[in-house]
């Protein structure tokens, strides 16, 4: 009789240690998982805001179009950047004809005012080639300037040119609009 009672102290004593024990790993689990909820939560949260400055400039780049009375507007014509980097713009398109347009959407940079050459240099602009607008709608797009790195860090005059097809087939220039590029080392 003593020894089962030796026993059951035992017992009771290691059942209260594997107690113990899991209650320390489910604290743990419980402190990793929060803090892998927090750490989610924050990028949420960086995303919003990043989506809130987004729409931000689109609403505001949107009321200056209609505040110019234009069709084709871009964010920033005059851009300052080195040869490494790559830059986000954004542009508004406004279509005022009377029925639903694809309009495309071309640009391009001219050589170096610097260096004095007229050259068509590694400088791509890329966008969305194509974009379909129903009449008296506005559309705000984003675009990217990304100079190779072999380009020569100059001034570059650069242009995003807007046209549509016609019945008979022929490409309509829609609107243009110039922007400056200084490119630094």
């Amino acid at each position: 009789m003593k020894k089962l009672r030796k026993m059951n102290k035992k017992g009771a004593i290691e059942m209260s240690i594997n107690t113990i024990v899991i209650l320390l790993l489910a604290l743990a689990m419980l402190g990793v998982g929060m803090f892998v909820i927090n750490k989610i939560r924050s990028q949420v949260d960086l995303f919003e805001d990043q989506y809130d400055v987004e729409q931000q400039k689109k609403d505001q780049l949107s009321r200056d179009l209609e505040s110019m009375g234009s069709n084709f507007l871009i964010e920033t014509t005059e851009i300052n950047m080195r040869v490494n980097e790559e830059l986000e713009n954004y542009y508004a398109l406004k279509n005022v004809l009377n029925e639903k347009k694809e309009f495309t959407i071309n640009s391009g940079c001219i050589g170096g005012i610097d260096t004095g050459s007229d050259i068509l240099q590694k400088i791509k602009i890329e966008h969305i080639s194509k974009t379909k607008i129903g009449p008296g709608e506005t559309k705000v797009q984003r675009f990217w300037v990304d100079p190779d790195p072999s380009a020569e860090p100059s001034y570059y005059e650069c242009e995003i040119n807007v046209t549509y097809t016609d019945d008979t087939g022929g490409d309509i220039e829609y609107s243009s609009q110039n922007f400056n590029l200084n490119l630094k080392p």
